[in-house]
């Protein structure tokens, strides 16, 4: 009698957790990918080496693209290592037909300014290269912030 109460209880347990739904969170999460190069030259120069970052997103409630009509805010956020400065970014139309109601899961590229990659000489460390290193965020209309991520490493030559 008593395998017979734990082979129900696991069956229903088992039933009731297969039937559960993933659902996804309507906060965005966002999974840094790769980027083009991990060098760059400093924009001083007058070379301007524009570096590529893929990410991978998802959002329960979809409203993760760009944000205002008709003109959209800048939604991604690059924050510098080194001084906290922060650069912005839009983020790339979403197709109507791609967004369900179950969410929306994809990947987004940034291609980064390069006039923003300037070596600091403040220091003697800082003779010939400068590296930095970025958090990203994402911000969905409705002001949900996704989590942070950091990229990276890149050696800014001068």
């Amino acid at each position: 009698m008593r395998w017979a109460k734990i082979l129900a209880f696991l069956l229903v347990t088992i039933t009731v957790w297969g039937c559960y739904k993933n659902e996804m969170s309507p906060i965005p999460e966002i999974v840094y990918i790769s980027q083009s190069q991990t060098e760059v030259a400093d924009s001083g120069r007058g070379e301007f080496e524009e570096i590529t970052f893929l990410f991978d997103f998802q959002d329960g409630d979809a409203d993760i693209g760009p944000i205002g009509d008709p003109f959209p805010l800048q939604n991604i956020t690059f924050i510098d290592s080194r001084d906290s400065t922060k650069d912005f970014y839009d983020f790339p139309p979403i197709p109507e037909p791609v967004v369900t109601d179950d969410g929306i899961r994809g990947s987004f590229v940034v291609r980064v300014n390069p006039n923003i990659f300037i070596a600091r000489d403040d220091t003697t460390i800082h003779k010939l290269t400068d590296t930095v290193q970025y958090k990203v965020f994402v911000k969905d209309e409705a002001g949900n912030e996704s989590n942070e991520v950091k990229t990276r490493s890149i050696v800014i030559v001068k």
